[in-house]
């Protein structure tokens, strides 16, 4: 896909996940990025095997609660970031951006 996105966008999600994810693990640390397209939304998810949990709604200085706003301001509430997580298994940012920006 040639598609662009905002500048600093999947940088500090990749090192969320490396400094408080994979690199707390004992055994190996497995992060994978992804990008799909669904009807007009291009979806990207960024994934590690720590399951560190991260809270976007209440943590003021949160990482993805600012990408998560500026995201919002540049394209609408139909966009944006959600957390999932499972403790020990898994933590899974989900960006959701208009596919042609």
């Amino acid at each position: 896909m040639n598609r662009k996105l905002p500048v600093f966008t999947l940088q500090p999600i990749v090192e969320n996940a490396i400094e408080h994810g994979t690199s707390q693990r004992i055994q190996v640390g497995i992060i994978s990025i992804r990008c799909t397209e669904q009807d007009d939304k291009l979806i990207l998810t960024v994934e590690d095997n720590a399951g560190k949990y991260i809270k976007l709604e209440t943590e003021s200085n949160s990482l993805g609660l600012t990408l998560d706003k500026r995201i919002k301001l540049l394209y609408g509430n139909n966009s944006g970031i959600s957390v999932e997580c499972e403790a020990e298994q898994y933590t899974k940012f989900v960006i959701r951006l208009p596919s042609r920006t």
